[in-house]
């Protein structure tokens, strides 16, 4: 399924309201470039999740339309996501262009190329579920997020126009880049995605600093996003491409004929130094409690917290407080051994004032095993 491009600022916040799919047909209706050129670049792994928790589905398509094929009947998914980068083979036991029942997924180690770099702008829910269906006002502050963090790295920094996408709920950045599948890049990707948020997360959207490795998925233009039971004020939508960078290129002119012009898609790759570059512009990630008042023992029980994962090596990535829990978003220790699909992609861990220390990751890998430090 493909979308037009469109003219990206706040006067397209108002298209946002529409849960019954007419918005996604007005804007097919034009657009010059398909999905598989935009995010094709081999083989890639497919994921749907269903709306009842029952087992994921996984596949390995080289095509859009095979995906939409499979999907565009069923009802009952919470989401379809497609892995930001390519796989170099069909893993054993799978078919090409087949979505089939799994509870495993790719790992990290199986991909060899890095090609998409995504930027997930996401609203922070005023009921305070993460789980929950976005409303408009919710929308909009995600949208003011990306456009800020677009022009920071496209006029500021120099980068290629990244293709952006409404992935229901938020808002994703898809930057071209060309790097190898190693710790360098993951870890240059990862710093990259925490200084973003600690410049532009507010108390009303962050970039979900989580999406730094390789095996990483996004929402499938064109797919629904029903993370959690509609109701009034929180609809499903349906995502989709708002943007895309294109150039024109004229034709040849043919006799008794003017010379015409055609747009194509035009992806340029970030080169790694404008990423080191942007990286050296931004701040260190947050590393404080501000405006949350703790009490010397909880203070010293929190720092104790913090210093247990610096000590044994345990990747901060955010802060953030909940009430009288104070949470660290961390690199899971058993990151290697995640293979589910989730959208949810922080692990973390807390300190409850006056009550303890708590752990939690939602990738099956741990909830299964109920994995806990404390």
């Amino acid at each position: 399924m493909s979308k037009t491009s469109i003219k990206f600022d706040e006067e397209i916040a108002s298209l946002y309201r529409v849960g019954d799919g007419q918005r996604a047909s007005e804007l097919a209706k034009g657009m010059d470039h398909d999905l598989k050129k935009m995010l094709f670049r081999g083989v890639h792994e497919v994921c749907r999740k269903r709306i009842d928790g029952g087992v994921s589905h996984v596949g390995y398509f080289d095509n859009p339309a095979d995906i939409f094929r499979v999907v565009e009947q069923d009802a009952g998914y919470e989401a379809i996501w497609l892995s930001l980068n390519p796989l170099p083979d069909v893993p054993d036991g799978f078919t090409i262009n087949v979505l089939r029942a799994s509870p495993n997924r790719s790992t990290k180690d199986q991909y060899r190329r890095r090609t998409a770099l995504l930027i997930d702008s996401d609203p922070v829910r005023a009921n305070g579920e993460k789980r929950s269906n976005a409303t408009d006002e919710e929308k909009r502050a995600a949208l003011k997020q990306t456009e800020e963090i677009r022009k920071f790295l496209c006029n500021e920094m120099q980068w290629p126009k990244p293709i952006l996408c409404d992935s229901g709920n938020g808002f994703h950045q898809r930057y071209e880049i060309d790097l190898p599948n190693d710790q360098t890049s993951e870890d240059l990707i990862r710093s990259l995605l925490s200084g973003l948020a600690a410049k532009f997360d507010n108390e009303k959207a962050h970039v979900d600093c989580g999406v730094f490795e390789a095996n990483r998925v996004a929402k499938l233009p064109g797919t629904w996003a029903r993370k959690a039971p509609e109701s009034d004020g929180r609809p499903w939508r349906q995502s989709g491409v708002l943007e895309a960078p294109e150039r024109e290129i004229e034709l040849p002119a043919s006799p008794g004929r003017p010379r015409q012009t055609i747009k194509e898609l035009a992806l340029e790759p970030v080169p790694r130094v404008l990423i080191e570059s942007a990286i050296a512009q931004l701040p260190a990630p947050k590393t404080s409690t501000a405006g949350v008042e703790l009490s010397e023992n909880d203070q010293a029980k929190y720092e104790w917290l913090r210093n247990f994962l610096l000590e044994f090596k345990v990747p901060i990535l955010a802060e953030r407080a909940r009430g009288k829990r104070l949470l660290l978003d961390i690199v899971c220790p058993w990151e290697a051994e995640h293979n589910s699909t989730t959208g949810d992609s922080s692990t973390s861990v807390w300190y409850v004032r006056g009550y303890g220390y708590g752990f939690s990751c939602k990738h099956s890998a741990c909830a299964g095993e109920k994995r806990s430090w404390f």
